[in-house]
């Protein structure tokens, strides 16, 4: 069997979705130990989160492994940024882009335990205009001051200076935040990991299509809006439980997801019709390598100003080159070795059953996809596969043949958005090598006629 060609390079895209499953206001302390009978509305009410969070995110920011439901988010922890702006008698504070300060937190890590929690616990701003205590007489205030939210996934260490920077410095992912003394959107610089196993992925927060706005001076929080940041808050009035009302931020992904799946085409396929003959052929693969002029770096403001759209800033470009090495290629489960070429054991026997016409992600040891996280662009990649193909064969000195392939295929203006995950399903074209033989007739070549002398009878 001798391999022709790689077929074609698959792009499937798809977005991502939301869980609506959320924290629960019952669940998210420190509000537990209030009693309502005792809290009036100009009393002091903390500020409390939940979390909704998008289908397919994929994570690792001193963390490796995906988040891809609120447990999996719950194991981990998220980052807040929050404002306060200072309202007057004549009119209301507001958040400024440009000059308001991260004075109310600063990179506040809120941990999950039986619900969203963080220290010091911070309480809501009682200037809210004219509101009414529990009691249902009038409280007037000399202004109304608000509060805006912004959050990321997965908290960064600890180590994070007040600058920004991190100690050590980060060589990809999340390198840096905009520090605690710097004026307006909060931001998030970061940088592509080259190596699979470095891939670092970044979340940021906005309110979900279905957020809940709570009972406020004056209606709700109109200004809530679907796809955006929590901008300009007014402290809500208590529910009818003693419960704060929770900023609940649905978590979005920043990143393109880029993952890859390989399958067979072949001309000659085993009696279910599905796979290559693996008893006598074994297609194992060595290695993928992606080249590209990408932006390799970038600053993320987490205040979008498109619903649901990561505001991006890009970075410089370089010819960055994203690997897929042998020895993180395994199969469809955790623990298999499906693909993955042995080179320890060079031999037809010593080989996985390999590619089949199945699609097959190619994934780490514990059964984790192997993917890359882009910032969203337009991008030209060139793909380059190492593949090696057994064939069983008593007749050779060594009992099998063994045929490498190196195969590149270019892609063009690959467009890829944030909060997509990208599928690039590689085909490989396998064609038999086969004889034909035919026999020719006895070609119509004349008659001669030869002469041979007359026996004479003789007496």
């Amino acid at each position: 069997m001798k391999e022709l060609k790689l077929l074609s390079l698959v792009l499937v895209a798809g977005t991502a979705t939301m869980f609506t499953a959320c924290t629960s206001e019952s669940d998210n302390s420190p509000s537990a130990n209030i009693s309502y009978e005792s809290v009036a509305a100009a009393q002091q009410v903390p500020v409390t989160f939940g979390t909704y969070i998008g289908e397919q995110a994929i994570t690792r920011a001193g963390y490796k492994g995906s988040i891809n439901t609120p447990a999996e988010l719950q194991a981990q922890s998220f980052g807040v940024f929050a404002y306060y702006s200072e309202g007057d008698g004549s009119s209301a504070g507001a958040y400024n882009s440009s000059t308001s300060a991260p004075n109310f937190m600063w990179n506040q890590e809120v941990t999950y335990s039986s619900g969203w929690t963080y220290t010091p616990v911070k309480y809501w701003p009682n200037e809210a205009d004219t509101n009414t205590d529990v009691d249902g007489s009038a409280t007037t205030t000399s202004g109304k001051d608000v509060l805006s939210f912004f959050a990321y996934a997965p908290y960064v260490s600890p180590t994070t200076k007040s600058d920004g920077t991190f100690s050590p410095a980060q060589a990809d992912g999340i390198t840096q935040l905009s520090g605690n003394t710097v004026a307006g959107d909060p931001k998030v610089t970061y940088a592509v990991a080259t190596d699979a196993d470095n891939t670092v992925d970044l979340l940021w927060a906005v309110a979900a299509a279905d957020q809940t706005t709570p009972t406020v001076t004056g209606g709700t929080w109109s200004n809530v809006l679907a796809g955006k940041p929590f901008i300009n808050l007014v402290k809500p009035m208590l529910a009818a439980t003693p419960a704060s009302t929770p900023i609940n931020f649905s978590f979005k992904h920043a990143l393109a997801k880029l993952v890859f799946t390989v399958e067979g085409e072949f001309d000659e396929v085993s009696t279910d019709n599905n796979n290559v003959d693996t008893s006598k052929t074994r297609i194992v693969i060595d290695n993928v390598a992606i080249t590209s002029t990408f932006n390799t770096n970038g600053i993320l403001n987490l205040n979008n100003g498109t619903a649901n759209v990561p505001n991006w800033t890009l970075g410089g470009t370089a010819n960055l080159a994203l690997n897929i090495n042998n020895d993180d290629i395994v199969g469809t489960t955790a623990g298999s070795a499906g693909l993955k070429y042995n080179s320890g054991t060079d031999s037809f026997a010593g080989q996985p059953l390999g590619v089949t016409k199945t699609p097959q992600h190619l994934m780490d040891a514990d059964g984790t996809t192997k993917f890359f996280a882009l910032i969203p662009q337009t991008a030209n990649m060139t793909i380059t596969i190492t593949y090696h193909v057994f064939t069983l064969d008593t007749n050779l000195a060594n009992g099998y043949s063994k045929i490498t392939n190196v195969i590149t295929k270019t892609i063009s203006s690959l467009a890829l958005a944030g909060s997509n995950a990208y599928t690039i399903n590689m085909r490989l074209g396998m064609e038999t090598v086969s004889f034909n033989a035919s026999v020719a007739p006895w070609g119509a070549g004349g008659t001669t006629n030869v002469d041979l002398p007359l026996n004479v009878t003789t007496s």
